[in-house]
Parts: structure tokens; sequence; C-alpha cells
């Protein structure tokens, strides 16, 4: 598989605010650096659907994802977004970083707007985003999702969640400091994110 740098209007957003890391530093070797790239990431939907998407993932969908009134179960929308958020924490180097430290991410609040009714066979593109850029010492910041179906052409589904900074040790929330900060400066760097193209089985 190659590696490709994303879209422009995958990143667009992130642009729009780039004035929030103007004191950030952000480091070109930070993704090659990562041991763990999720494998199901894609440089961008074919809709051009998700410009308001950071992270990108493409979900091919199974016959199991349906229920009995023959669509895609209400609940399988938050278990495709849940693969997208971790991807988004993959390439912050969560699960790296959390085999030293204690602190990372925990799901606070996750609510579901379905919007047209998805059924097999069909491919979804999930996105994660940051509805604001987080600064240093917030404790927690809020998080959107946004489900394309390459079948409808249409987003069928938006989520919105707050991901908490909390400590795993003393079981409390924490201020995000400088360093993860620049991770999320550096994940989502112009010229630095780079996306891995997956192969339609």
């Amino acid at each position: 598989m190659m590696k490709r740098v994303v879209s422009q209007s995958l990143i667009r957003p992130f642009l729009n605010q780039r004035a929030c890391y103007s004191t950030l530093k952000v480091d070109p070797s930070y993704l090659d650096s990562l041991a763990i790239v999720p494998p199901n990431l894609v440089r961008v939907d074919p809709f051009d659907l998700l410009s308001n998407g950071q992270v990108v993932i493409q979900h091919f969908l199974e016959w199991g994802d349906m229920d009995a009134f023959q669509h895609v179960n209400n609940v399988s929308y938050y278990r495709f977004a849940e693969s997208s958020r971790i991807a988004f924490f993959q390439l912050m180097g969560y699960q790296e970083l959390m085999a030293t430290r204690s602190d990372g991410p925990i799901l606070a609040s996750l609510s579901c707007k379905f919007l047209y009714p998805v059924t097999y066979p069909d491919t979804l593109y999930i996105s994660t985003s940051l509805v604001d850029i987080p600064k240093i010492g917030d404790k927690k910041y809020a998080i959107r999702h946004d489900i394309v179906s390459a079948q409808a052409k249409r987003v069928v589904a938006t989520l919105e969640g707050v991901v908490v900074h909390y400590n795993y040790d003393t079981l409390k929330s924490e201020p995000l400091d400088a360093f993860y900060i620049n991770r999320m400066a550096s994940v989502f760097h112009q010229h630095h994110l780079k996306l891995i193209d997956q192969q339609p089985l």
C-alpha cells in the first residue's frame, strides 16, 4: 500500500484554524515515527462530502450490520464512529503513550442523528473531526463524526461527542498540556498528514 498526502479538501477546516497553533511546534517526522497506523484510513471520500473531516476511515458494510427492519442497525453507527475515533487516537499516538503515561482520552458523551437508511451492500466513509481546537489547560474537547454512503452519495448520519482528557490512575479529568496539543498540531498539519490507501476487497 502506498502512502499519500491527504487532499486539501480534507484538511481545509484545520487550515482555517491554523492561527490557533502559531506558538506551537509541529514535528515533521512525527507520523513517520508512529508504530501504529490504522490500516483502514483513506485519503478522502469520493463524493467530497466530508470537507469537515480530518481523519477518514473506510468500512465495507457487512450483512450482519443490518437488523430485522432491513437497514443498518442504529447501534452500528456508534461502532463505525468508534472505529474512526480510535483511528484518530492512534494517529495521536495514544496507544504508545499510555504504555508509559497514565493520562489519555475517555469518551464522555456521544449522540447520533440518523439522516438516511443504509442497506447492504455499501461502502461507508466515516470521519472524525475536532469541533473546536482545544487550548492548553482544557480538560475536554468536542468531536464530530460524519458518515457517508457510497451508494446514496450523501451523509447518512452525524454524531457529536465530548472527549475528556482523563487520568486512569487517579480516575479524574486532567488539563491538556502542550505535549498533547502539539501532537494534535502535528497530526493535522497541512504537509505532514499522511494517510494510507485502502484497496477495496
